[in-house]
């Protein structure tokens, strides 16, 4: 259903390792020269880091030698869907437990990889009315139009919802949240899948995930010296868009996604995320919930987290 085919991400090249691809891309694409494209860096957060090009601007810098660290080049998806003239993203948090063995009252289990997702996430609005065309030349009405992420700084905080205001907007405006939502699920299971079971790939996830190229992981995105402790939750970010034709595409995954609140909202959704793995972490080791429980949100709505296929 996408307009790239088969694949659930726009498309991005890391650079200037994939200057080539970029180039030809660019000489075989009569709308080259329309395209809008976010370049981010590697170590960026909040959107600190990121900057909007045009094509041009994007092999300019080359020339000019501005550009010398690894970034990523990703086509900005356009026309995206609109809330009230706004362009707006989506976290949605995902919880997930490495498999391995760990020791219980009856001696020692092995546990499997499990996977959650949580229906409490973050809505996140760009603080200026969507136009395109904007004017690439005025940095910062590109960025209020374009950039979504809440702790952007400058004064400039987007505004954000959380994903119960967002279904009450699409119920008022005709719109399925049931079909974003279950290709949200899919995406997510996909790439999971692509890092845990990384060399049956091909064969799990299909020729479009598997020919594909990484750039903000590698191993350590799941991996590390402490897999073996696999009852303790890791909370994992997806950041992702929708088009106007209500494609949702992953943006990007974040390892660390930032759980300090910002406001009381943002507040309530995170520490529901959190209280809700470590509520799932006692029930994978057996431990009764109550002791779990004196740390239960003071506007907790129920447990949010469903478990997703890994098989």
């Amino acid at each position: 259903p996408y307009p790239d085919g088969k694949q659930f991400w726009p498309r991005g090249y890391i650079l200037p390792k994939e200057l080539d691809l970029f180039l030809a891309e660019c000489n075989t694409d009569n709308r080259k020269y329309r395209k809008k494209w976010i370049l981010k860096d590697r170590s960026g957060y909040g959107s600190h880091g990121n900057t909007i090009a045009s094509t041009d601007e994007v092999l300019n810098m080359y020339d000019s030698s501005k550009l010398t660290e690894p970034i990523l080049c990703q086509r900005i998806v356009e026309p995206p869907l609109l809330i009230s003239g706004r362009k707006f993203s989506l976290r949605i948090y995902a919880i997930y437990f490495p498999g391995g063995k760990t020791i219980s009252e009856n001696g020692e289990k092995r546990l499997d990889a499990t996977l959650f997702v949580s229906n409490e996430g973050l809505v996140k609005y760009a603080s200026a009315l969507y136009v395109d065309g904007t004017d690439m030349r005025n940095d910062d009405a590109m960025d209020d139009r374009y950039m979504t992420n809440s702790g952007r700084g400058n004064g400039r905080s987007s505004q954000q919802h959380d994903l119960e205001q967002l279904q009450r907007e699409f119920e008022m405006n005709g719109i399925s949240y049931y079909k974003m939502w279950s290709e949200i699920e899919n995406s997510i299971q996909t790439v999971m899948k692509r890092f845990i079971y990384r060399k049956s790939v091909g064969s799990v996830t299909g020729d479009a995930l598997a020919d594909s190229r990484d750039f903000s992981c590698g191993d350590s995105f799941i991996h590390s010296s402490h897999a073996p402790i696999c009852s303790i939750p890791k909370i994992i970010g997806f950041d992702y868009i929708l088009d106007s034709s209500m494609n949702a595409y992953l943006l990007e995954v974040n390892r660390f996604p930032g759980l300090e609140p910002r406001s009381s909202m943002d507040f309530d959704v995170k520490q529901t995320v959190v209280y809700d793995a470590w509520m799932a972490a006692s029930d994978r080791m057996g431990i009764p919930t109550k002791y779990a429980q004196v740390l239960r949100p003071s506007k907790y709505k129920g447990f949010s987290l469903k478990r997703l296929s890994l098989t």
